[in-house]
């Protein structure tokens, strides 16, 4: 689905571009993983997800949110499966800074950019 729009819209089916971005969900006590994460005052969860340029979610993964913004998208990065396979460029906040930028240009094909 996500190829017919983008060809409709005059791109090419497979995005090269994209943004990572993160949702903090509050949660119940009830079962599943859950954390605190101290910045966002909340307890529960949060949502590592990587958008293409028209918006459309190309791969989400679902941490406790005690789990450091960068090692949320690593898991991300590296479990994205098929998912941006011609990505060359993600945008990022300059939260993932430092390691996770190396790490991304040492292990995969694209380039965190950070403004």
């Amino acid at each position: 689905m996500r190829a017919r729009v983008r060809q409709a819209a005059g791109r090419h089916k497979h995005p090269t571009a994209g943004c990572l971005a993160r949702q903090s969900v509050k949660t119940t006590a009830r079962g599943g993983e859950r954390g605190d994460e101290r910045g966002q005052k909340v307890t529960g969860r949060k949502r590592p997800i990587l958008v293409e340029t028209l918006g459309w979610r190309m791969a989400v993964v679902v941490t406790a949110a005690a789990v450091s913004d960068p090692a949320g998208a690593r898991l991300l990065c590296a479990h994205r499966g098929g998912a941006g396979k011609k990505l060359r460029l993600i945008g990022v906040d300059g939260t993932y800074r430092g390691p996770l930028v190396d790490w991304v240009a040492q292990h995969l094909r694209f380039v965190l950019r950070v403004p």
